[in-house]
């Protein structure tokens, strides 16, 4: 797995490669292109909006700092535009919402397509990206995010499960980059 660290500016990227070539990643403010716009607030239930976004992409906004308990499955179609990822989902300026999920949170990211998550903390499961039928890229993008040491936190602040993986992946041709 290489590694590799980029600053421009305010935007510190790291972009992990793990198919073994070569990944190019340069974020931008790619969570102000998305459209349509969804969004979310008062720990409402988010896999309905989340599955308006399967289709056709867009973004979602979590416009509020409560936690939202449900093991989402976030999904993502193919990219039609090269500078645009298909589906981001974030929270607003100021907010940090909490995704606690008491399993795990599939990825279904679409052959060519991309997720972003941005400014999200994640506990309770492992983000997963299962194995694809094709050979092509996908793409998630975690930017400004927490995933949780050991999925949840003792009352010390000691991992839940020690060890535990925040996320893992069952395809050859899978790219991750966060920042």
């Amino acid at each position: 797995m290489n590694v590799r660290r980029k600053t421009d500016d305010a935007l510190h990227v790291v972009a992990i490669d793990l198919a073994g070539g070569r990944a190019v990643i340069d974020l931008g403010n790619v969570a102000d292109q998305a459209d349509p716009q969804l969004s979310a607030s008062a720990s409402q239930p988010l896999q309905p909006l989340l599955d308006q976004l399967a289709a056709r992409g867009g973004r979602l906004l979590i416009e509020d700092s409560l936690t939202y308990a449900e093991p989402p499955t976030f999904k993502a179609p193919a990219d039609t535009d090269p500078e645009q990822p298909a589906v981001v989902i974030g929270a607003i300026n100021g907010v940090r919402p909490l995704i606690a999920a008491k399993a795990p949170m599939l990825l279904e990211i679409a052959a060519d397509g991309t997720l972003v998550l941005d400014g999200l903390v994640i506990s309770g499961g492992a983000l997963r990206l299962p194995a694809a039928a094709d050979n092509q890229n996908r793409r998630l993008v975690l930017r400004d995010c927490t995933l949780v040491p050991g999925l949840t936190l003792q009352p010390d602040g000691a991992p839940g499960t020690p060890g535990a993986a925040s996320w893992s992946t069952c395809s050859g041709r899978s790219r991750t980059a966060g920042g």
